[in-house]
């Protein structure tokens, strides 16, 4: 079959630029390709590139989306439903809102990783055979939903390469995406990774690195891991590291607390990792615990200056709006990450959002949360969506936006209204908020 793979627009409102090409899709391609099918990769993110056209000459659409921008998968639907073909559509929102998305008209939802279902479903397809029975999808009968669960790849190892040869690498700003891993060992209350990929399952160590020497052979001098924990299994971090070592390329990755320590640190800076992201969440030990993150916060600063001191940048992640935050809590966080970066460390912000299947959209009301909102738009980290029982919408903007004035050192002389805060790439003139990615990024300025 002839097949269009779609990534919508991102609309993230703390990044301007596009950092990193749609992996997921990639691998989807390569699975299709090994099966024979000839597929072409859109991402929207680039522009919109001609979409009527694309989709008349393919067969079938495939359509990626998060939470946030489910909006522009709905209009990437429309224009494919006026030339009458099949759309399927993928990513986090669809696998936990499946049957929200069947009812806007997508014939076929894939839930979880979509290699494995999306290909037999296309398959089955180009056969003409019965695909109500393939495992990860779901679809309408009888004007009901009905799912066949997920799909989950057993052997990472076993994937081929991602179809990189089907993207422009040269317009991303980080064109070398790669995941060593997939799942969560973890339950964070505000995180749907382990709903979404399941059990943490890793790469060995050397086909990570065959996939880095490919991304240095298509002339790339950077490699980003996006695994939410590189460094779980510390024998295979430093495995990786001893590997990739001799290739002489700048990386980045993100790790936990408490998966790190000097040696680990060494090795990583010896093999040219500069900037590594790790989630605290909270100045507060308290909340920290009562959001299972598992870490403990004593152990913080020695860390940063242990990355520092190697010329690694570390990058902590917080986050306010936690349905235990109080006040004191909140100034505990900012001044946190005040002592990061006094440390030569980084900080970033964002205010708590209850996506969908996480443990605080799920039980939202015992915790004391409401949602003031059911539009997905507005599910983006500078936009409160919530009430918690200390505080209101507004006074979460205005908590956000303090802190990160009082992160950067500038003056906010008033809190935007709540109509304009979803649109605004910018918290407020002067007070951009930064992100891991656009620290790596300005690193690879400067490199």
């Amino acid at each position: 079959m002839d097949v269009l793979l779609v990534e919508v627009p991102h609309s993230s409102a703390s990044e301007k630029r596009v950092a990193m090409p749609p992996l997921g899709l990639a691998y989807i391609a390569a699975m299709l390709e090994q099966r024979g099918h000839r597929v072409e990769i859109l991402d929207l993110n680039l522009g919109k590139a001609k979409l009527e056209q694309r989709i008349a000459e393919a067969e079938l659409v495939g359509v990626s989306s998060y939470t946030q921008n489910y909006p522009y998968a709905l209009a990437v639907l429309e224009a494919a439903k006026e030339q009458g073909k099949l759309v399927a559509i993928g990513g986090i929102h669809a696998t936990f809102r499946y049957e929200e998305v069947l009812r806007h008209g997508f014939n076929f939802a894939v839930r979880g990783e979509g290699e494995l279902a999306f290909a037999e479903l296309v398959s089955r397809l180009e056969k003409g055979k019965d695909v109500r029975s393939v495992k990860g999808i779901a679809y309408l009968s009888e004007g009901k939903a009905k799912s066949n669960g997920v799909w989950r790849v057993r052997d990472l190892d076993a994937l081929p390469l991602p179809a990189r040869h089907l993207l422009n690498l040269k317009a991303y700003a980080l064109p070398g995406a790669i995941a060593t891993s997939r799942g969560c060992a973890y339950s964070c209350v505000y995180c749907s990774s382990r709903a979404m990929s399941g059990k943490l399952r890793m790469r060995t160590p050397e086909s990570v690195a065959r996939e880095v020497e490919h991304l240095r052979s298509l002339g790339l001098s950077s490699f980003f891991i996006i695994d939410p924990n590189f460094a779980y299994d510390r024998k295979r971090a430093l495995r990786i590291c001893s590997l990739v070592s001799r290739l002489g390329m700048r990386w980045y990755a993100e790790l936990r607390l408490d998966h790190v320590d000097e040696k680990l640190i060494e090795a990583m800076a010896s093999a040219g990792c500069e900037v590594v992201r790790f989630g605290i969440e909270s100045g507060s030990q308290e909340v920290v615990d009562a959001i299972k993150k598992e870490i403990a916060l004593e152990r913080l600063l020695d860390v940063v200056r242990k990355f520092v001191r190697e010329g690694i940048t570390p990058v902590c992640g917080f986050m306010i709006g936690h349905p235990w935050d109080t006040r004191e809590s909140v100034e505990a966080t900012i001044r946190l990450a005040e002592e990061v970066r006094s440390l030569g460390g980084e900080a970033t912000f964002a205010v708590q959002t209850p996506y969908p299947d996480t443990y605080l959209f799920r039980h939202a009301s015992e915790l004391g949360l409401k949602l003031r909102s059911c539009n997905w738009w507005e599910y983006h980290h500078l936009n409160p969506v919530i009430e918690t029982s200390h505080f209101s919408q507004n006074d979460l903007r205005t908590l956000l936006f303090d802190a990160l004035a009082r992160l950067y050192k500038v003056e906010v002389p008033n809190v935007a209204p709540p109509g304009e805060a979803p649109a605004m790439l910018r918290v407020l003139p002067g007070v951009e908020r930064r992100s891991f990615r656009s620290i790596a990024l300005e690193k690879e300025a400067v490199g």
